[in-house]
């Protein structure tokens, strides 16, 4: 007859079996090894059959491994998005989600009134510590207001210093012209404030971009 079904005793789930050999069995087995005498058949026959119990048990005791470790990893992902899902509230009822979008639209307004720098010697990823592209990045509804905000993309600087400039791990790499493209294009009709820094003939090759906006240059 197969051994009946039993419980944890702290988390009352069912296990897979009650364990075959039991701690006087081991104990015994223990003492067998300090003797000096000869192994009896009846002792030999003992141990056959404990060495087949402890081979059952070891299975049994490995599905119900498996087992709980599937409920853990189960608990861990539910707990996850728990955490998630906690922060996905706090950051509904962030003060700033309260600020109607006219205001939002009037501080980004101000934000982009600093010049959105970038930096035309290489590739960099550093626009994402710009404004247009920061404010964009930070959640939907502040994306949503950014790209409508023509003011936000109508300041550029453009930085020729040789300066090597650190960019932000995990952001893709941003071309110089594609970003000029960019603010160009997002600030629509709006006019245009410009400064050049440093500036060398590698201004040359921004220049094709900027002269079809020629006439809202201020």
């Amino acid at each position: 007859m197969a051994p009946s079904k039993q419980h944890c005793l702290t988390c009352k789930q069912s296990l897979s079996a009650i364990p075959r050999v039991s701690a006087g069995a081991i104990t015994s087995l223990r003492e067998s090894l300090r003797t000096e005498k000869a192994i009896s058949e009846n002792l030999a026959s003992e141990i056959s059959q404990l060495l087949d119990d402890i081979a059952h048990d070891v299975v049994d005791h490995s599905t119900d491994i498996s087992r709980l470790e599937c409920q853990i990893l189960s608990i861990r992902m539910k707990n996850d998005i728990l955490k998630s899902a906690e922060q996905w509230a706090r950051s509904i009822l962030a003060p700033a989600r309260k600020l109607p979008n006219e205001i939002l639209h009037e501080i980004f307004t101000y934000c982009g009134s600093g010049g959105n720098i970038i930096y035309c010697r290489t590739p960099t990823s550093d626009l994402m510590r710009q404004p247009a592209w920061a404010v964009s990045s930070t959640c939907a509804k502040w994306r949503h207001i950014a790209l409508s905000c023509k003011p936000l993309w109508s300041t550029i600087c453009l930085d020729f210093s040789s300066s090597i400039q650190i960019s932000m791990p995990q952001v893709p790499l941003c071309t110089p012209s594609h970003a000029v493209s960019r603010c160009l294009h997002m600030s629509r009709q709006h006019p245009l404030t410009l400064e050049i820094r440093d500036w060398d003939v590698a201004f040359l090759g921004m220049i094709g971009l900027l002269l079809i906006h020629a006439s809202r240059w201020k």
